[in-house]
């Protein structure tokens, strides 16, 4: 394992509960396919930011998202 893999491999443990590295992860945690989520977050529907070039959200962002969306109250 090189430097920068174990970098990350590191940023990745210490953001594992609110952080959602890449469009499988972010397709699990909604409950779509990744392909959905890319379409989504190319439209800009869905709170997403690249992390070194992948795909990625907070879950707290699509928690609020998705309460938004629902039109529920917090």
């Amino acid at each position: 394992m090189g430097a920068a893999t174990a970098k990350r491999e590191k940023a990745m443990t210490n953001n594992a509960g609110e952080l959602l590295l890449g469009a499988k992860k972010i397709s699990e945690f909604l409950g779509v396919s990744p392909r959905q989520v890319y379409r989504l977050a190319d439209e800009g529907l869905i709170p997403t930011f690249k992390v070194g070039g992948t795909l990625s959200a907070r879950r707290s962002s699509l928690d609020a998202w998705l309460v938004r969306l629902s039109g529920e109250s917090a």
